[in-house]
């Protein structure tokens, strides 16, 4: 009997003794959930502030034009390659993309989850001087081009049963920033107000210009050509603010895109009309 009694005051000990464990365990872990749950919102609040300060800036340009026109001649590059891969979503890939994924997910995949883990991969290859060489910097903008095609894929899945009644091209409004700044007036200098102004005007023309062209006008084509030159406006403050020499540029390159195919699937999904 003494023994029995022995055997369970040590099963109770031991009871005891991993409770403790258990219960500092926890605290401690959760003082460090808590911890980095507090610099997690720091940084975003950070992130946030140096957005919107970015974003109100006025001052002078140190940006060299030629990573600006970079930034957005690739751009305009991924932008064509996602066009082709929306038309692949809405039609060939239709059957398979609705097998695997749904609208819902479809969307959360193109417009976030990819975007973003792209932005970090090549912000991360960008910071890295290993991969500056030549070779390295094209293997990065094929990278770029094969994910824009799959955000549009995504998107062509997102919008196959949306319609609306006029569309600029997706690579019109970076194409068109990337000739307005190789041709930057000499007098705009490094006046900021001057190079957004006289930038997205031009791509803004070229968007009613093309519209006009092919007729289609409409409301929709207006709102949707206003939207890309917003995004591409907010971008460039964005490059204005981060980029003062000539370095690589792929993070840059590829958000400039991400945000057309986000805008675009946004605007089809809030004022389209299903079929």
């Amino acid at each position: 009997m003494r023994e029995v009694a022995e055997v369970y005051s040590a099963y109770c000990h031991q009871i005891e003794d991993n409770f403790e464990d258990f219960v500092r365990n926890t605290q401690e872990t959760l003082a460090e959930a808590s911890t980095k749950t507090i610099e997690t919102v720091r940084d975003a609040d950070s992130t946030t502030d140096e957005l919107i300060t970015a974003v109100r800036e006025t001052c002078e340009v140190n940006t060299p034009r030629r990573a600006v026109v970079e930034i957005y001649a690739w751009a305009s590059v991924t932008a064509a390659a996602s066009m082709i891969g929306t038309f692949m979503g809405y039609t060939i890939l239709a059957p398979l993309l609705s097998y695997f994924t749904g609208t819902f997910s479809a969307a959360t995949l193109g417009f976030l989850i990819i975007p973003l883990s792209a932005h970090f991969l090549f912000r991360s290859y960008d910071d890295d001087p290993r991969y500056a060489d030549r070779e390295s910097d094209s293997n990065l903008r094929y990278l770029s081009l094969g994910l824009c095609m799959l955000q549009g894929a995504f998107n062509g899945h997102v919008i196959h049963n949306i319609y609306i009644t006029g569309q600029p091209p997706l690579f019109l409004t970076p194409t068109a920033i990337a000739y307005s700044f190789a041709y930057m007036p000499e007098g705009a200098g490094k006046n900021r107000v001057a190079q957004l102004s006289f930038s997205i005007s031009s791509a803004l023309a070229a968007n009613i210009f093309i519209g006009a062209i092919t007729g289609s006008l409409t409301a929709p084509y207006y709102f949707l050509s206003i939207g890309y030159c917003a995004v591409a406006g907010f971008m460039m403050q964005v490059i204005f603010r981060k980029v003062h020499r000539q370095t690589s540029l792929h993070s840059f390159q590829h958000a400039v895109t991400s945000l057309l195919i986000t805008v675009k699937g946004l605007f089809f999904l809030l004022f389209g009309s299903y079929v």
